[in-house]
């Protein structure tokens, strides 16, 4: 009885994923899935947005023979809690893109085994935990022992980058990305809001 009840909750509530909804500019706004590029042309330039694993993928594309440069010091993403975060400066080159991951996805380094190490304990026991396996008797002294040690994933933070998340329903970002091209400004900017979908 346990088990058909779980798989009614599990089947009614079913898997849920996030999307997002562009809201702003108004007159280009739409929904933006998982399954096509959602494509905004704002002249000179064309952004093409998609879902991807609950993060938003933006590519803006440089269909002209210039080269565009994003101006990172006056761009910026402004988080669901209201916080302001720069954004790195990039040469678009004609025919070209360049690619926001929001939120950010920060950079990993793997840190390899096996290593040695020492011990002080007491008894014969196995433990595994935090990516470690430990054998062996142990007596109420020193002993040196092998371990085998998982690779770890240590996160990497660059100091040019601030990573934060975009958690919640109905949550939105702003988005201003500032841009020179052929020595004339121009700017682009864009509210995103998250919405949760079902599978």
């Amino acid at each position: 009885m346990r088990i058909l009840l779980a798989t009614f909750l599990l089947v009614s509530v079913g898997c849920t994923h996030y999307e997002f909804d562009l809201v702003q500019p108004s007159n280009v706004a739409t929904h933006i899935g998982t399954k096509a590029d959602s494509v905004v042309a704002l002249e000179p330039l064309e952004y093409r947005f998609r879902a991807y694993e609950d993060h938003l993928i933006v590519r803006a594309f440089n269909p002209t023979e210039d080269p565009i440069e994003l101006l990172g010091a006056q761009s910026s993403v402004v988080d669901p809690n209201g916080q302001s975060h720069p954004l790195r400066g990039a040469t678009i080159e004609p025919h070209s893109f360049i690619q926001l991951v929001l939120p950010p996805v920060p950079g990993v380094y793997v840190q390899p085994g096996p290593n040695i190490g020492i011990s002080i304990g007491g008894g014969y026991g196995y433990h595994h935990g935090h990516g470690h396996r430990h054998y062996g008797y142990y007596g109420w002294y020193r002993y040196p022992y092998y371990y085998y040690c998982e690779p770890r994933y240590l996160v990497v933070y660059d100091s040019g980058d601030q990573y934060w998340d975009w958690r919640g329903d109905n949550t939105a970002v702003r988005m201003a990305l500032s841009y020179v091209r052929n020595g004339k400004n121009f700017r682009d900017e864009f509210e995103i809001g998250r919405v949760k979908v079902k599978n």
